[in-house]
């Protein structure tokens, strides 16, 4: 199928358009280049559509205890309440890479909670937050040290 007119006009070029297996094509005898081509070729072009964007306003969500590679921001889960967890598993603020999960306000960005490590290389985070249905979490810490105990591990319930 070829189509001149409106179509036509609509891509701005000197071609026939034509359609073949729900592409416009279109169908030039040569490019020019230092060599003519011996044979017609052919190149795809895209049709794009009128589209409206739908826009909304996100709440921030700034570390409350920034550093540099704190790993704020590796593990981010939304829960079912609208509120938001985000880890930041190498953060300093309970010793050196000691961890910290945040719990923050979904709709204004605000903090509601922290969860930090005790101890020097806790992780707190490290192995990621699971959402669970009723609005409440888990966070994983697989190197969580229990005292003498190291890499000891551990989870932690969350409510909202």
């Amino acid at each position: 199928m070829w189509f001149n007119g409106p179509l036509f006009e609509r891509f701005r070029c000197k071609f026939k358009i034509f359609v073949s297996n729900h592409k416009f094509w279109t169908h030039r005898r040569s490019f020019p280049s230092v060599q003519q081509q011996s044979r017609p070729s052919i190149c795809q072009i895209e049709l794009l559509e009128d589209r409206t964007v739908l826009s909304a306003a996100f709440p921030e969500f700034v570390d409350p205890n920034p550093s540099a590679d704190n790993g704020f921001g590796n593990s981010i889960v939304a829960l079912n309440n609208g509120n938001v967890v985000i880890t930041a598993p190498f953060d300093d603020a309970g010793g050196t890479d000691a961890g910290a999960v945040y719990l923050f306000d979904g709709t204004t960005g605000s903090l509601i909670s922290t969860l930090t490590g005790s101890s020097n290389y806790d992780l707190v985070g490290n192995a990621g937050v699971t959402a669970l249905t009723n609005g409440n979490f888990v966070v994983s810490s697989s190197q969580w040290n229990n005292g003498s105990a190291s890499y000891a591990g551990a989870v932690t319930f969350g409510m909202d």
